[in-house]
């Protein structure tokens, strides 16, 4: 992938991040906390032609409760899992508006006492964002591979799908 698909790629998975936490309001700034305690992570695969990688949201327990706090009756966990599938969701539809497209796997979540993310061995396709929430930090990965003939549209489609959380009535 060349400079301009990485720095599209950058661009989209930075903002859709923002916006699905301030969808949900969650209060973030993205300063670097010291340490990071991930005790929880929700990862999910993708995969097409010429296109492969995985999304992750990691996090410590006391942040995913944090996160979960407007959705009474829902399990840390699973609405983890469930913010990543979003995540990913937005990715998709932003890269697709770039002539990138891919299906999406589901949700698998991990949990553990001090858990260690490994990035990629070629570090120009893995990306990491950190957030810090008021309990505490909330990481996002993406490791991202093309083939070397696949590149990012620099000018995207027009796409006429809804956005994100947009209702639909037919």
């Amino acid at each position: 992938m060349n400079e301009t698909s990485l720095k599209i790629l950058g661009q989209h998975f930075r903002e859709v991040t923002q916006e699905l936490l301030e969808h949900y309001n969650v209060q973030i700034d993205n300063t670097n906390p010291n340490s990071i305690l991930i005790e929880l992570v929700a990862t999910l695969g993708l995969g097409g032609n010429d296109v492969a990688g995985a999304i992750a949201l990691c996090t410590s327990r006391r942040c995913a409760k944090y996160l979960v706090k407007t959705f009474e009756g829902r399990h840390e966990h699973d609405w983890l899992g469930e913010m990543a599938n979003q995540l990913l969701g937005r990715l998709k539809r932003r890269c697709a508006s770039h002539g990138i497209s891919f299906a999406i796997g589901v949700p698998i979540l991990f949990t553990g006492e001090r858990i260690e993310m490994a990035r990629s061995l070629d570090l120009s396709r893995s990306m990491q964002i950190v957030f810090h929430t008021p309990e505490g930090a909330l990481e996002a990965w993406l490791d991202f591979k093309t083939s070397p003939n696949v590149e990012f549209l620099v000018e995207p489609i027009k796409n006429e799908a809804p956005s994100e959380g947009e209702l639909l009535l037919f």
